[in-house]
């Protein structure tokens, strides 16, 4: 049996195994260019680690329990009238072991916020 091709397998927050299987990197780096970003300090190797290792926010998807979003605020920029976040957002799907990453980008917002969702965790 061939052995699975991973560009990142790490251990999430709760010593979950996490890997992200290359052939979806590629995949989904269609539609989510940063995950052409494969340098040590990029966004594969470094920002989805950290989402996964020290999230800000768990949420689970009520419509579907084996999907868990992973979120982490970036860093933020204070504008004359509000402060603008940016967020990293790692989509994790938790039915196999390990877990899979499905999906990684970075969102304008929280849209899991909602009655579809239900917040595991959030940093204090």
């Amino acid at each position: 049996m061939p052995k699975p091709n991973y560009c990142l397998d790490v251990k999430a927050k709760g010593e979950h195994r996490v890997v992200f299987h290359e052939k979806h990197r590629v995949e989904k780096a269609k539609k989510h260019p940063q995950l052409n970003d494969l340098s040590p300090n990029g966004f594969v190797k470094k920002k989805i680690p950290d989402v996964l290792v020290d999230p800000d926010y768990i949420y689970e998807d009520l419509t579907d329990d084996k999907i868990r979003n992973y979120y982490k605020i970036q860093y933020y920029v204070d504008t004359p009238r509000l402060r603008i976040y940016f967020y990293t957002k790692v989509v994790v799907l938790t039915k196999w072991t390990p877990w899979v990453i499905i999906s990684a980008y970075e969102p304008q917002y929280i849209k899991e916020e909602g009655e579809y969702k239900k917040c595991l965790y959030q940093k204090t």
